[in-house]
């Protein structure tokens, strides 16, 4: 079949590819000629702010600048998540056979670690007993916020019909706690350096309004990355009992498996590979340029775009292309990844190009470590 096609609605064109060839020319080759575009930049700023994920150009540098050394760092490459994996454990409450005693929404549990999670890394906030009521109001508003953000996402150029008191309110909230935080470490920075120290430290003048911004950037993109990955994994290995068992005998054998075992890493990536965070993502064109694949009658000639134009790539259509994954490419198969290299142009579930995800390390060490102790402690999942 066709891996490019295009139409147009009320006067404007849009293209859809997944073809790996126009990929990396979106992303790599041709980067200078494609942007975030307006909608989502509007989009995205009225409830997340001026941050990284709706910048281009040298607002986009900027900030991309400040975050890499912080990812570097060996705090991010090592961090000390066995508390967040405690507690994690801890909330999954079972009986003498060692069975829970109830349906777990595992998703919800998973996203709960990875905000707390986040915000201990990237703030040094770890919600004790004081904080709780407060952490809970402000993980309960932000799923507010990232769940309008998501409806009004996919209303494209409508985005703004999808509005309200509640998400208003809801953004609020978010801004209030977060800038409690900043204004915390502003006056008592972390023993740790996180990034928000790192942060304080580069931005003129402390403005509040670009540091939280900043912030709730990392921290939409670094939250659902992790929770929604480990609710399919898990979801998949429910289905799939013979790779269960296959991890649990590694694992049990092999007590620093959640840093070395690459059974644990492969079976992540085929997750992510059969269910990206972001199936499908979006670029404008801001200069009259092309796409070197998807044009012409045989599809093959570069195919033209004026400046304005959108294009939408499938990630979740690449990912499942038996051209590239062969003729299984809908089995959850972690096999397929021995061997296998996950760079190229083949598997973007952590973006690529000068837009690569700077916390990919980070996020695959989180997920691995939670994959090592759940499937350690439980001797299979339903």
């Amino acid at each position: 079949g066709w891996d490019t096609f295009q139409w147009r609605l009320l006067g404007s064109r849009t293209v859809m590819t997944r073809d790996p060839r126009s990929l990396k020319a979106l992303h790599a080759t041709q980067f200078r000629d494609f942007g975030m575009g307006n909608n989502r930049k509007n989009n995205f700023r009225l409830a997340l702010g001026h941050g990284i994920f709706a910048a281009d150009g040298d607002e986009w540098r900027h900030a991309r600048g400040v975050m890499r050394p912080y990812f570097q760092s060996e705090h991010v490459k090592r961090p000390n998540l066995d508390p967040h994996v405690r507690k994690l454990l801890m909330s999954i409450k079972t009986g003498p056979g060692g069975w829970t005693l109830e349906a777990v929404d595992l998703q919800q549990l998973f996203y709960t670690f990875a905000l707390e999670t986040s915000c201990d890394i990237f703030f040094g906030l770890s919600p004790g007993k004081d904080q709780a009521a407060s952490f809970s109001a402000f993980a309960a508003a932000f799923d507010i916020v990232q769940e309008c953000l998501s409806v009004r996402t996919k209303l494209g150029w409508a985005y703004f019909l999808y509005d309200g008191l509640k998400f208003r309110r809801a953004i609020a909230q978010v801004n209030r706690f977060v800038d409690n935080v900043v204004a915390r470490a502003t006056s008592a920075p972390s023993p740790t350096p996180t990034f928000l120290d790192q942060l304080l430290a580069s931005v003129p003048d402390s403005n509040p309004s670009l540091i939280r911004s900043q912030l709730l950037h990392l921290l939409i993109a670094s939250r659902d990355t992790v929770a929604v990955t480990l609710a399919w994994t898990f979801h998949q290995l429910s289905h799939h009992p013979e790779e269960y068992a296959s991890l649990r005998k590694e694992i049990l054998c092999e007590p620093d498996a959640d840093t070395t075992s690459q059974h644990i890493r492969h079976v992540l990536l085929e997750s992510l590979r059969l269910h990206p965070p972001i199936p499908i993502n979006t670029r404008t064109a801001i200069r009259d340029t092309c796409l070197p694949h998807g044009g012409g009658l045989s599809g093959n000639d570069p195919i033209f775009l004026r400046a304005g134009d959108e294009v939408l790539y499938s990630v979740y259509a690449l990912h499942r292309d038996p051209k590239i994954w062969g003729t299984d490419e809908e089995e959850f198969r972690p096999a397929r990844w021995h061997g296998r290299h996950k760079g190229g142009w083949e598997f973007l579930a952590f973006n690529g190009g000068p837009r690569v995800c700077l916390g990919q390390r980070l996020a695959m060490t989180q997920m691995e470590a939670v994959v090592a102790a759940m499937v350690r402690k439980f001797e299979s999942v339903k």
